[in-house]
């Protein structure tokens, strides 16, 4: 894959998708902005996008970004 630096916002889906599961929601955005969360998506990104390393600065920005667009409590999710 390419560099985390030049993610499309679907590379960016797809890393969430698969480290966070499906449905994705803003209530699994939000639960993924922990520190264990965001490890974890480090973790996954550099698997992904076949890097070293992925700062988990970017990914809490990323999330930011993502919850900014989605908000937590905008969306009732039924399992």
């Amino acid at each position: 894959m390419s560099e985390f630096a030049e993610a499309a916002p679907q590379d960016w889906q797809e890393v969430l998708s698969e480290a966070l599961g499906s449905p994705l929601s803003p209530e699994r955005l939000h639960a993924a902005s922990s520190d264990e969360g965001v490890t974890q998506l480090s973790i996954a990104c550099q698997d992904y996008f076949e890097v070293s390393t992925v700062p988990g600065e970017r990914i809490r920005q990323a999330l930011e970004r993502s919850l900014f667009r989605w908000p937590l409590g905008s969306l009732t999710v039924t399992p």
